[in-house]
């Protein structure tokens, strides 16, 4: 389980990569904007009430806030961020391939037009 300086790190990550606002983020929680404020820079303690409303606040679960590791696999969070990135390069490689594999198609057609531009097709 992180502490309670890396769920705060967190919640500022997650906050910050979905667009909210700390204004915001205090209206959908209810709370006074100077309160979120010092939740989220650690001037006040962080109590599970507060937690679950940062989360829904988020849209996303305690679990994700609080946890180092996926629960259903057991791997790291920041190990199966990285292994989504593998899988999106490998994803843009293929894409890349298929691409080069157009180019060297066209250039082809694009030569046979060129040798065959004074020929009248039927």
């Amino acid at each position: 389980m992180k502490n309670n300086c890396s769920i705060k790190k967190k919640i500022y990550e997650v906050r910050r990569a979905k667009g909210v606002s700390q204004e915001e983020m205090a209206n959908r929680m209810g709370i006074a904007l100077n309160s979120y404020r010092k939740l989220e820079r650690g001037k006040t303690s962080l109590v599970n009430s507060k937690l679950w409303d940062i989360a829904n606040a988020l849209g996303v679960s305690v679990r994700e806030l609080v946890l180092e590791e996926d629960q259903s696999t057991g791997i790291s969070l920041a190990e199966a961020e990285r292994n989504e990135f593998k899988r999106e390069i490998e994803k843009l490689k293929e894409e890349n391939a298929l691409l080069k594999q157009h180019i060297v198609l066209l250039n082809e057609k694009t030569e046979i037009y060129t040798k065959n531009r004074g020929t009248i097709y039927p």
